[in-house]
């Protein structure tokens, strides 16, 4: 945001309203977009109307009036409070960079009248101006122009930036915006002159801002629509007294209907009591007795399953047992008596006479005689074939006897399984709890044999012998266990009754349970009905109490708007208002000066070209520049004038403004680059001839090699010349470089002799002398007649003046002593040699005399040196002999410094020793022209013969 604006802002940000400052808020965010002030603010309106309206616009803008005043760069000082400046060391800052980290930066330090710096393009001249801008305002103009922070334009890389400007008073300057009216480029004075032309885009709105650097202040001004044409009334927002009263409403219904359910809770409490057999009052003891009834009716549920789990006892009787006795000793008694049959049986089974017999038997189809003496067996006492049969009919009795025993272990095994089946049920009986007292390890050992054994008929018959012996030793015991089986099973028989009981009873209880649960359901649901009210209840006392604070806040917001409405217009105006304040400062009282000014630059124009009078006239809300034409005419200036005199007379006015506020600085930075060169050397003549202008300190920075030479010749023959320096800005890879250069000619032909270079030494001597002889035929008048020749006519100059004539034209002048012109004649210029006209300050195609060396360069150049003398001695004579004082002051300066110095390094001492040399030659050739002065003084008193006298003023005291 530009100076003036910030200016504005802490001049009028006290004792205004919060729609004044909340405009300058939206202001300053709006700043760095695109589009009118207006529009932003409606959108501020419609997206953060709540952010405005809570936004403490008072405290803000006390704390960025703070701010502001902070900053001294923002107060305006009179130009009488302004001073000229003595040295800037720059650092780090755009093209001024650092050698290495002790390197403390560039160092320049300025005369007290003119400063002149010449660079190519790129070569630091920018660099140079905004380096002062920045260091008297704060402030760059040209990084508001590219929409770019300061602190960001002038960065060089990552290194901090470091600046030191110091004025005349030795102090460091204080920055102010006053400074910048001291300041001009040429951006400025091409913008001001193409103000209006379709080609840029620029708008010919009001040309004394876009001159004197006011154009974001106007820029500001065009982004706001006009106060008739801004309104906020569809911001306003409406009045909340009907959605308060039915917020009321909604509010008494949620009341009723929490109560209701309120007491539907209470009809619950109490049926849960009832069902719970408690008493209403006894609300604490409902959980417990709810609990209480579901372990009831769990252990209910757990009884009757452990009924339906039970088993029902093996019951027997003692008859049943004593039949299985009688049956096993039955059994053990035929096996006994088959063991007995059998063996004797066995006893009488002749067993060979039956093998003989089977043999027999064998070969009885072969042979039909006796097998065992061959007799025929009808003639044989005994058949051996019915032998055989017979002894074979005794076997078979044994198979019978071996039929009946198999028969009989069977028997007595399956009397042995019912043993075992009774011995599992008298251990499932000892599970159900029934005791057995009877000895039965022998038997079940027994039993267990039997399993495994191989002989499985003797192990089963040794297990109803312990049977049988059981029975009948522990016959009573036997007798009592099976009693109590039989009442084991006596309370089985009961236990499904017990089991329908306890299902009936528990599904009672589950009936009351599940009828509780529903109580309970419909308890939590009025419970969240209520609490759901209540949510509503409270959501809509919050919103009865924004209501209310809305209704304020409405009020507030509605007053805003009207405020904004109200405040814009007085915004509108109190910035027009600044605006052409600031304008009417600059341009009061210098109407005058800027049509001399004009003039002057332009005087060369023709007649139809030139002007009268420049004025100013407001139209509406800023001015127009009008000219007073030389034949009576008023017109627009930026109807009638070209694109350059535009520059030139933006350039005027400028010029005039720091004349009319006695500036001690005016800065330039190109400006003859805006200019065409055919002004340019009208402008130098005005810098040093002007009352003001010749005594205002100046920093001038040019590209044109031209430019810059003349202005140095000038400056040289200024009687303050000793006030006047030149430099050399060239930019590196470390950054800028400044490199003190003679400008003028007369400094050229030393540094040109220095390093031996002849022919350019001779060059500048030739311009030196054309410079000089022209300048007085200028000065004086002098006519001169011209002939017409073919040769002459070109394209656009049709009469040209010959050098060879112009020169000879101050002989006469000289008669009194042509020493000098005749040595300069014949040494010098080849006066037969060919393209010698107008070649003024154009080193390319001059001829001369250039086989010299370099000791009769030196003639030459005092010889010129001399006659210069003789053409102005009344300037030169006053201009020497300041010279020369300040001269021999430095010359005692540098003897005292040299004596201090005694014990300094040898080259220290040879720079010394080298100063001192030059300044002891130029106070001779100082002291020499002085004396030579005063003999063309008597000369010319006695010839009568003009002195070239300066305007009075020029020898006025120059401080």
């Amino acid at each position: 945001m530009s100076q003036y604006l910030l200016s504005f802002a802490r001049n009028h940000l006290s004792g205004k309203s919060d729609g004044y400052l909340a405009l300058l808020w939206c202001m300053a965010k709006a700043s760095q977009d695109r589009g009118r002030y207006s529009d932003h603010i409606k959108s501020y309106l419609a997206s953060n109307a709540h952010q405005l309206l809570n936004t403490n616009f008072q405290r803000i803008g006390a704390l960025f009036k703070r701010g502001l005043e902070s900053r001294p760069e923002l107060d305006w000082v009179a130009p009488s409070g302004l001073s000229q400046l003595l040295d800037l060391q720059v650092k780090n800052f755009r093209g001024f960079g650092e050698l290495s980290a002790d390197d403390r930066g560039c160092f320049l330090r300025f005369s007290k009248m003119k400063n002149i710096f010449y660079a190519p393009n790129g070569g630091g001249k920018s660099s140079l101006c905004e380096a002062i801008e920045y260091g008297t305002t704060g402030h760059i103009k040209e990084a508001d122009r590219r929409k770019t922070k300061v602190k960001a334009y002038i960065a060089r890389g990552s290194a901090k930036p470091t600046l030191s400007l110091v004025g005349r008073d030795r102090k460091a300057v204080t920055k102010s915006l006053a400074w910048s009216a001291c300041f001009i480029d040429r951006n400025r004075l091409q913008e001001f002159s193409l103000l209006g032309s379709k080609d840029t885009g620029s708008a010919e709105s009001d040309v004394v801002a876009s001159l004197f650097g006011l154009e974001e202040f106007q820029e500001v001004i065009g982004r706001f629509v006009k106060p008739e044409s801004f309104n906020l009334t569809q911001y306003m927002k409406p009045d909340q007294a009907e959605a308060l009263t039915q917020v009321e409403l909604d509010l008494k219904d949620l009341l009723t209907e929490r109560q209701g359910h309120f007491k539907r809770m209470t009809e619950i409490n109490d049926q849960v009591c009832e069902a719970l057999g408690l008493l209403a009052d006894q609300q604490s003891a409902v959980r417990i007795r709810f609990l209480r009834l579901k372990s009831e009716i769990e252990l209910k549920i757990r009884k009757a399953e452990q009924l339906k789990l039970a088993e029902a006892p093996a019951v027997d009787s003692f008859a049943r047992i004593e039949r299985a006795a009688r049956a096993a000793r039955y059994l053990l008694a035929r096996k006994s008596m088959i063991e007995v049959l059998f063996l004797k049986s066995a006893k009488d089974v002749n067993y060979e006479a039956v093998y003989l017999a089977i043999q027999d038997l064998g070969h009885m189809e072969e042979n039909f005689t006796c097998p065992a003496c061959s007799t025929p067996l009808q003639l044989v006492v005994e058949n051996p074939f019915e032998k055989a049969k017979r002894e074979l009919q005794s076997l078979s009795r044994l198979e019978r006897l071996r039929a009946a025993d198999q028969r009989n272990d069977e028997r007595i095994l399956q009397v042995v399984r019912e043993v075992a089946a009774g011995l599992a049920g008298v251990e499932k009986n000892t599970r159900l709890d029934i005791p057995c007292r009877l000895h039965l390890d022998d038997l079940k050992s027994e039993l267990a044999n039997l399993q495994t054994s191989a002989d499985r008929g003797a192990c089963a018959a040794s297990v109803l012998s312990h049977f049988v012996s059981l029975v009948r030793n522990e016959a009573a015991e036997i007798e009592t266990y099976l009693q109590a089986c039989e009442q084991k099973e006596e309370v089985f028989a009961k236990a499904s009754e017990e089991i329908s009981r306890l299902d009936r009873s528990a599904e009672l209880l589950q009936q009351k349970q599940d009828a509780i649960k529903d109580l309970f359901g419909a308890k939590n649901t009025c419970r969240k009905l209520i609490e759901t009210a209540g949510k509503k209840i409270a959501g809509l006392i919050v919103r009865r109490n924004s209501l209310k604070r809305d209704d304020a806040d409405t009020a507030r917001f509605n007053n805003l708007i009207r405020q904004l409405q109200d405040e814009y217009g007085n915004l509108y105006q109190d910035l027009l208002r600044y605006k052409l304040h600031l304008e009417k400062a600059r341009i009061t009282g210098i109407e005058t000066k800027a049509a001399e000014y004009y003039k002057a630059i332009n005087d060369h124009d023709d007649e139809h070209e030139r002007i009268d009078a420049i004025r100013f006239e407001k139209i509406n809300d800023s001015y127009r520049i009008k000219i007073n034409a030389a034949n009576g005419t008023v017109q627009d200036a930026f109807s009638v004038l070209s694109e350059g005199h535009l520059r030139v007379l933006g350039l005027s006015l400028l010029l005039a403004m720091a004349e009319k506020n006695m500036l001690p600085l005016i800065v330039f930075d190109d400006v003859v680059n805006a200019i065409d060169s055919d002004h340019r050397s009208n402008i130098i003549d005005l810098f040093f001839s002007d009352r003001y202008l010749r005594r205002t300190q100046m920093v001038v920075t040019t590209h044109d090699r031209l430019f810059w030479e003349r202005f140095c010749i000038i400056a040289d023959r200024h009687p303050q010349a000793d006030q006047h320096t030149s430099c050399v800005l060239s930019y590196t890879n470390k950054g800028i470089v400044a490199l003190d250069h003679s400008g003028g000619f007369q400094g050229k032909v030393y540094d040109a002799l220095r390093v031996y270079d002849v022919r350019q030494a001779l060059i500048y001597c030739r311009i030196w002398f054309e410079s000089i002889v022209i300048e007085y035929c200028l000065e004086n008048a002098v006519s001169i007649t011209a002939q017409f020749g073919k040769s002459h006519l070109k394209k656009n100059v049709y009469l040209q003046v010959s050098l060879e004539r112009t020169f000879s034209l101050i002989e006469p002048v000289l008669a009194y002593d042509p020493v000098h012109f005749n040595l300069i004649k014949n040494d010098l210029v080849n006066w037969g040699g060919q393209n010698q006209e107008h070649h003024a300050f154009d080193e390319g195609s001059l001829n001369f005399i250039h086989s010299k060396t370099s000791k009769e360069v030196v003639r030459i150049y005092d010889a010129i040196r001399l006659l210069e003398c003789q053409l102005f001695p009344l300037k030169k004579d006053i201009a020497c002999k300041a010279l020369l004082v300040e001269v021999k002051d430095k010359i005692d300066q540098w003897v005292g410094k040299l004596a201090k110095l005694a014990q300094a390094p040898e080259g220290v001492q040879e720079d010394a020793e080298a100063r001192l040399r030059i300044l002891r030659r130029r106070a001779d050739e100082l002291t020499q022209e002085v004396a030579y002065i005063a003999v063309c003084l008597a000369e010319i008193a006695k010839l009568n013969l003009p002195k070239g006298q300066p305007d009075g003023d020029l020898f006025e005291d120059e401080g």
